[in-house]
């Protein structure tokens, strides 16, 4: 399929998803065309294709007698069977899809994992614990974002058979490391997150004895893995653990103790050559894939953004530069020839990870907080620039915003559909902030940041 023709099928369906115009025509381009890339990923998956799930197994979390993971047999993020076989990169798929308002694309791979049959509603086709502990995360997701009760009650009744069995897994992994193998602390990351989310989900339809326990359950395997984090060289892969700080959720910036772990994680990915270079850009190379592992690569981006790093977009950038003539990128990349060096010559994966990094800094959310440009670079507020983000799906309803840059002062009109408002607006800068004016009157300030009601209209920044 041409590029062309993606582009059109993206332009169909952008009428209900966000939409954006940043200041480089370059990254606007490579926006589009893997939006596009993404919906023709989740039409594929969606389709009914057969799924292999990694070893197979159908243990309740601990592993069973197989790990069924997705083909995970190392720690590496991009497995060996081809991606569209893998349930957790579905999952992460329709966590990207979701988030740019393509909901209906979103709810099709979610219901494919776990594989609802809407001729035979009463029961699962297919459903593993090994692919339902993605589509709960997947689902809370989707219910965060998208107000679809019979959607989701139907899935939820799905799913909630599988609860007890993450409660036993909660209880068996209580205190322990779990495997030194990257396969199962994958999946102990997995099952942790599916815990907290169909504790959620429960509260959600009134289980609340049932979200009572799964929260109990979850406290103690949180605990467990931030142990675990703390140990020096505990992990054959460190990087495995990166997807327990964003994509997971499972180490929080903000949630004390565990915002020591984000910087304590990343300075020992970096010890073992799986890091940052000194100009704090990623350069994750692994040696299986013989080149840069680029869903690694996109994780520790987000890592940067939680941390409010500067840096995050120098590293955004340069693998922009590693991105083929139309925007896709392989799984991983040969440091010398630039060429594809692993798994598929256009990875889904890497795809979705793009998708949630241009998200997170246009538009993210923390705990009760809406952030707004969370890692935008210096020369984006250059005099003249205008960045617009229309329609954006959160978690407390639909947001849009413009940002006007000029020569003195910087100007943002807000606009939010809320649901549910969040307690604070908080908007980063990378300049010095001399004044603010807030829907027309002077504001308090701190030197790069600035905190707003969700009701605020207009704000006006001057520069140092």
């Amino acid at each position: 399929m041409f590029l062309s023709d993606l582009r059109h099928e993206w332009q169909e369906q952008r009428s209900t998803a966000m939409r954006v115009t940043l200041p480089e025509q370059r990254l606007n381009e490579a926006v589009q065309a893997n939006l596009a890339y993404a919906l023709t990923f989740a039409e594929r998956k969606a389709g009914g294709g057969g799924i292999t799930e990694g070893g197979g197994g159908s243990g309740s979390g601990g592993g069973g007698d197989g790990d069924g993971d997705g083909g995970r047999t190392t720690g590496t993020i991009c497995g060996e069977q081809p991606l569209g076989e893998q349930s957790a990169e579905r999952a992460i798929l329709a966590a990207a899809l979701d988030g740019w308002g393509l909901h209906q694309a979103a709810g099709r791979v979610i219901e494919q994992m776990l594989g609802i049959d809407h001729t035979r509603p009463s029961r699962i086709v297919r459903g593993s614990l090994a692919r339902v502990e993605q589509a709960i995360w997947a689902l809370q997701k989707h219910s965060m974002l998208v107000i679809n009760d019979a959607m989701l009650k139907n899935a939820y009744d799905h799913i909630a058979v599988f609860f007890s069995a993450l409660r036993r897994f909660g209880v068996s992994n209580n205190g322990k490391s779990g495997s030194g193998r990257g396969v199962l602390r994958l999946r102990r990351l997995w099952n942790a997150a599916a815990l907290r989310d169909a504790s959620l989900l429960a509260q959600r339809y009134g289980k609340k004895e049932t979200a009572d326990g799964l929260r109990q359950a979850y406290a103690e395997v949180h605990a467990s893995i931030a142990k675990d984090i703390l140990r020096a060289g505990q992990a054959p892969d460190p990087v495995t653990n990166l997807m327990a700080i964003d994509l997971l959720g499972l180490i929080a910036p903000d949630a004390g103790a565990d915002a020591g772990l984000i910087d304590g994680l990343l300075k020992n990915v970096a010890g073992l050559g799986m890091g940052l270079d000194a100009q704090g850009q990623a350069l994750c190379y692994n040696p299986r894939m013989s080149g840069y592992d680029l869903a690694a690569e996109f994780l520790i981006i987000q890592c940067l953004i939680m941390m409010q790093d500067h840096q995050a977009y120098a590293s955004l950038d340069r693998i922009l530069t590693m991105a083929l003539s139309t925007y896709a990128w392989p799984c991983a990349v040969h440091p010398r020839t630039g060429g594809g060096s692993f798994g598929e010559g256009h990875d889904p994966l890497v795809t979705a990870l793009f998708l949630r990094v241009i998200r997170s800094i246009l538009i993210r959310e923390e705990n009760d907080a809406l952030v707004l440009g969370a890692a935008f670079p210096t020369h984006w507020y250059e005099p003249g620039t205008v960045i617009t983000v229309d329609n954006a799906p959160s978690s407390f309803g639909t947001i849009s915003y413009r940002i006007e840059a000029g020569e003195q002062r910087v100007e943002l009109q807000l606009e939010g559909d809320y649901r549910f408002p969040p307690q604070s607006v908080r908007w980063n800068v990378p300049f010095a902030i001399k004044s603010a004016l807030v829907n027309d009157r002077k504001a308090l300030h701190r030197e790069h940041t600035i905190l707003l009601l969700p009701q605020t209209r207009k704000v006006v920044l001057s520069r140092e």
